[in-house]
């Protein structure tokens, strides 16, 4: 097996401890193994023999899930969801997280392809940066720092607040279209509202296969590749909800699950909705969730934090037209 060691510093060759062989292997197969891809690199595994060290990371640690006291530490008075432990970790399937504390200061990279930027920014860590190299997430009140270390900075995207009362109870003229849908919802459907358990995960994954289907027959390219690798996120947030802290719903109809939602609490006063699933050809339902997993929210936060809309302007419309309480701005600095 190929698998990070126990401190995520080093990527190591290993035997299980339990093969009858391994104590008489001496060496191993003739392989280039830095040429493998990130995801066949396993988390570390305690019963095990280390054969050789593939790869040091020079002073980087890969993410793992051990390692969220240590983010939130840093990251617990952020008020944009994607500098979260949970927004970054769920992608680490799909990208190449790695991270390390430059003078008191977290700093999170990403490896893509032939891409290294960063996800969590401070100017201490841009001198690991090529140049062309982003830095992304940056918050407002940052800006100053970076642009007087010669960064170009450029207007990201905007994640959507909303008041989590505002969701929950649809009141008002604002909310007359979502109320109605909701209700239609209620009235034509016979349903079951519950929390999500570890054994709904295949027919989850399921759900969003069929909708990813049909949002494939419209929107762009960007929309596809996104659709596409969020099925990972998806997945990874699903098998690990419980120690991610995650909060998560479904609604049954006729025994199936019909739609689901996930959502972490970013602060004291403020939960992150990580993603929503539903079935497009049930109308309301979509309406519904987000409704109902906001009266959850509501006992415990003030706000709502969707995250933001990817520089998609059918997103853009849609997360509108739920009427926030207001954006948040991120930016994107390039060296």
């Amino acid at each position: 097996m190929v698998t990070y060691n126990k401190e995520y510093e080093n990527i190591v060759l290993v035997l299980d401890a339990k093969c009858p062989y391994a104590k008489v292997i001496t060496g191993h197969p003739e392989f280039n193994y830095t040429s493998l891809p990130h995801s066949f690199v396993m988390p570390y595994q305690p019963d095990t023999i280390k054969i050789t060290t593939i790869k040091n990371l020079g002073g980087f640690k890969a993410l793992a899930l051990e390692h969220k006291p240590l983010f939130n530490k840093y990251l617990n008075n952020s008020e944009y969801s994607a500098r979260s432990f949970v927004n970054i970790y769920i992608w680490s399937d799909l990208f190449n997280i790695l991270w390390k504390i430059i003078d008191n200061n977290l700093c999170v990279f990403y490896e893509y392809k032939n891409e290294f930027n960063m996800l969590i920014s401070s100017p201490k860590g841009m001198h690991l940066l090529k140049p062309g190299g982003r830095i992304e997430n940056i918050a407002e009140k940052e800006i100053k720092a970076f642009e007087g270390a010669g960064i170009k900075i450029h207007k990201n995207t905007d994640e959507y607040i909303y008041l989590a009362k505002d969701i929950a109870e649809l009141k008002g003229n604002r909310f007359s279209s979502q109320r109605a849908a909701k209700n239609n919802f209620i009235k034509n459907n016979k349903f079951i509202y519950r929390p999500f358990v570890i054994s709904d995960i295949d027919e989850c994954l399921n759900l969003y296969s069929s909708w990813a289907k049909r949002k494939m027959g419209t929107h762009d390219s960007v929309y596809h590749q996104l659709i596409a690798d969020s099925f990972s996120a998806h997945k990874k947030a699903m098998l690990d909800y419980e120690e991610l802290g995650l909060t998560g719903r479904v609604v049954d109809i006729d025994e199936k699950i019909r739609a689901y939602t996930f959502a972490f609490e970013m602060n004291t006063d403020t939960y992150c909705v990580v993603f929503e699933t539903a079935d497009t050809t049930i109308k309301g339902l979509s309406q519904f969730i987000f409704s109902h997993l906001a009266q959850d929210i509501a006992k415990e936060a003030k706000y709502i934090n969707t995250m933001d809309d990817s520089g998609l302007a059918n997103l853009k419309k849609a997360k509108l037209s739920w009427h926030p309480h207001r954006t948040l701005t991120s930016y994107i600095g390039t060296v």
